[in-house]
This record gives C-alpha cells, structure tokens and sequence, in this order.
C-alpha cells in the first residue's frame, strides 16, 4: 500500500497468526531480497475491548515505532478493504497513543493525529548530556535545539541538484548550504551555514531545529528554498542519529512559501531515510509553522510523493492529517524469521 509516495507492506495478524517478535522485519523490508517497504504495519486485536484495533509499525530498518501517519490512513483503508471493519471512524491503538482515522468523502482518509506535544524533552526524546548547557532553547511554546560543529561525512555536492550549493575551490572546498530561518519567513535571509573540509568531507556546521513531538521525535531545519537533494543526504544522516536525541529523530527540512502558503517538505525518517512523504512529520512542520505564527489553518503541504492537508486548530486541539491511501496489490509470503 501507499500514502503520498510513503510505502508499506500491511499484515493481518487478527485472522492469520503472525510470529511478530519472530519475524525478520528488516529483511521483508529490503527492496531486493524481501518485498521492498519504508515501513511494515501489523493490523492487531485491540488490548481494550473499548478500542477497534491495536496498530504496530516496524521501521525499514526492522526497530518497532511509536506512529505513522501516512500508515494509518492505509490501515483504515486495509481493514475497510479486508471486511475486518465497516465503521467509517476507527479508534486505533499505538504506542503512542490513541489515534482516530476515518474515511471521507473522495477516497481519502483523515486521521487524529492527537495535539502537538512541544516539550520535546518531557517526553523523554532528547539525551541533555549530549549538548552542552544553552543548547536548548525556548520561544513561547516551541523548544530548539542549536548543533554546533557538525562534522558531515557525507555530503554529496555532485547531486544533480547541487547547482543550488555554492561551491568555491580554494584549498579545501566550502559547500553554502540554503539558510534556517531566526524568525518569520519573510524576513530576510541570515548569513547562512557553511560547511568547510577536503574532498567531500564537511565540517563545522551550526544550525538551529525546531523540536515536536507527535508522539515520535521531529527535529525540522527551516529553510528560504526546498531542500536540494545534497542538503538532504548529507545531513539527513547525521541529524538523524546524533546524540543530542535518545532514540533518534526524523529530520524535516521545510520551506514555507510565503506567497502561496504552500509548505514544501522533505523528511529523512529514522531507521528508514529519506521517504517520499511522512504523515507525522507533516503533522509537526505544519504545527510548527502555525505556532510561530507564519502561517493560519488549514496547512498544503507538498512532499516528494503528493499533497497532504493539515487542519490544526492550536493550543491543545488535536492535528488532523488528511490524504490519500492505495492498495497496489495482494499477496502471499513466506515470512523470514530470525
């Protein structure tokens, strides 16, 4: 199945039994030895008879999560599929939480999300030993992080897409990359961050992420233009994993145009990369630009893959995620066990 370009194999595991804890996950995921999949989604009984299923999902790289937008609403639209539900509303168990897909009118799916969470450290996502004192800083509601001295292994300044990096050979070569915003999107561009070292190794980056929690970790890095493929698998990687966060986070490079409202997102995920689109992730960039005040309800968001919409409301209200959700097609597999 697929939501926006975001990919998953789903498993009934209410009629057929499934050895969850068994099975090689991150082999079914492998595009070349297994079924290919940014994520694999266990439709499960729920463990309170009040509640219609329980939702597992296991990254690419085989690790259980917390949530996933884009895979609920194709967990709506399997179980309508399967004749497992006809109850157009669903109340669904996560590890993070209780979330309430439906389907709507046009073939689409909405899903209650649950409210923002901006104190990112209260839930427990970030390792304070990691970064020095100062590093976390305060704006009203929202909590960011300030990295200083980077060092990017991998940035790739031969993207087709690098033409948008500047790049000067001197002794050592010094990648621009595309500058965060300090304050509202129509101020004017800040100096931006430079990444300098040999080859196609960068060092000493310092930028600035907002933190938002949907249940899972979000860091996203503010951008004046769409993040070009280099910026994305260069820092994807690093941001991704660094030890500031204490299960990792899924990294959002965001650019909110001004004129049209339309915000432009790329998401590196955790245990995945880079994914066409992420449902959470969209939840926490749309959130973020609405409680800076840059923009009003509801948020279009363009990823990779499609266009998703969010509505949220502010201050406590729960974020809504609507979107599209296909099933490509059926089958049967043997499945790997470890």
């Amino acid at each position: 199945m697929q939501g926006a370009g975001n990919d998953f194999v789903v498993f009934d595991a209410i009629r057929q039994s499934i050895p969850v804890a068994r099975v090689n996950w991150r082999r079914l995921a492998d595009r070349r030895f297994g079924i290919g999949a940014d994520q694999i989604l266990i439709v499960e009984s729920a463990e309170d008879e009040r509640h219609d299923f329980r939702f597992r999902i296991f990254n690419a790289d085989g690790g259980e999560v917390e949530q996933c937008g884009n895979g609920a609403r194709c967990f709506v639209r399997f179980v309508h599929e399967q004749g497992l539900s006809a109850k157009p509303c669903l109340l669904v168990e996560t590890r993070a939480g209780l979330i309430a897909p439906q389907l709507v009118e046009g073939g689409e799916v909405v899903v209650n999300m649950g409210p923002p969470r901006f104190d990112f450290a209260a839930e427990g996502f970030l390792a304070p030993s990691a970064f020095p004192r100062g590093a976390l800083l305060q704006q009203g509601r929202i909590q960011s992080l300030e990295i200083h001295s980077l060092e990017i292994h991998s940035l790739a300044i031969h993207s087709p897409q690098a033409q948008s990096l500047e790049v000067q050979e001197r002794q050592t070569r010094s990648v621009r990359i595309p500058s965060p915003h300090t304050g509202s999107p129509s101020d004017p561009a800040p100096a931006g961050l430079v990444a300098s070292g040999s080859g196609t190794t960068a060092q000493a980056v310092s930028l600035r992420l907002d933190l938002l929690s949907m249940g899972n970790p979000h860091a996203v890095l503010w951008l004046h233009s769409p993040a070009p493929d280099a910026l994305v698998e260069g820092l994807g990687p690093e941001l991704s994993r660094h030890p500031a966060f204490a299960h990792g986070a899924n990294l959002g490079f965001a650019c909110l145009d001004r004129q049209t409202s339309v915000l432009h997102l790329r998401v590196y995920e955790r245990g995945v990369g880079e994914t066409l689109a992420c449902g959470s992730g969209t939840c926490a960039a749309a959130a973020l630009a609405i409680e800076h005040g840059w923009t009003g309800s509801p948020v279009h968001i363009h990823a990779r893959g499609g266009k998703l919409r969010i509505d949220w409301a502010g201050g406590v209200a729960p974020v809504h995620l609507q979107g599209p959700a296909q099933t490509v097609f059926s089958g049967e597999i043997e499945l790997p066990l470890h």
